[in-house]
């Protein structure tokens, strides 16, 4: 009976995987590889279904690649040119370029952008250790950085407040 049910869920997934419409294509290929993955293990038909996943994670390493090329480009940037600019914000700025002037498509990042996105706390990690670690630079400070810490998050907070109105008032008038 539970043979029965491994076999024909991966099934039902594959057939509705098939049925989205146009709108879907993306979540169309997301699924399809996966049920056709599930499905394979279960039939020992394993070689089409590793060609997608390893399709699916070249897609990764590639789109991986492109924003560690702008940050690295950027590092260069920093160190030849001498600009009192950190090189990772300058390789922001050569990526925001890059999808200004469509030299970029969105669609070319975006998949591991989400990804870095949603596990973004993780990221700041290794600065809350050489944090922890100057702990002995920071002593007698501490009173002027919270005062920038405070007064930075209202600019933050103001400014998203502001950009979200206008963009709002934006997409309100275009409709």
């Amino acid at each position: 009976m539970l043979d029965v049910i491994i076999r024909t869920i991966p099934e039902f997934f594959c057939h509705e995987a098939e049925n989205l419409n146009a709108a879907e294509q993306q979540l169309k290929y997301s699924s399809k590889s996966t049920c056709l993955y599930l499905h394979g293990m279960i039939t020992d038909n394993f070689s089409k279904c590793t060609e997608l996943a390893d399709i699916s994670m070249i897609k990764y390493l590639i789109q991986f690649g492109i924003i560690f090329l702008a940050s690295f480009l950027g590092e260069l940037l920093y160190t030849f040119l001498d600009i009192p600019i950190p090189g990772n914000i300058l390789g922001m700025l050569l990526l925001l370029l890059s999808l200004l002037t469509g030299l970029l498509k969105l669609s070319m990042i975006e998949d591991v952008s989400n990804f870095m996105l949603k596990h973004l706390p993780f990221f700041f990690i290794p600065a809350a250790v050489g944090l922890i670690t100057s702990f002995s630079l920071l002593e007698g400070k501490w009173t002027v950085l919270v005062f920038i810490v405070v007064i930075s998050t209202f600019i933050v907070a103001a400014v998203t407040g502001i950009t979200t109105q206008v963009l709002i008032k934006r997409r309100k008038s275009d409709e």
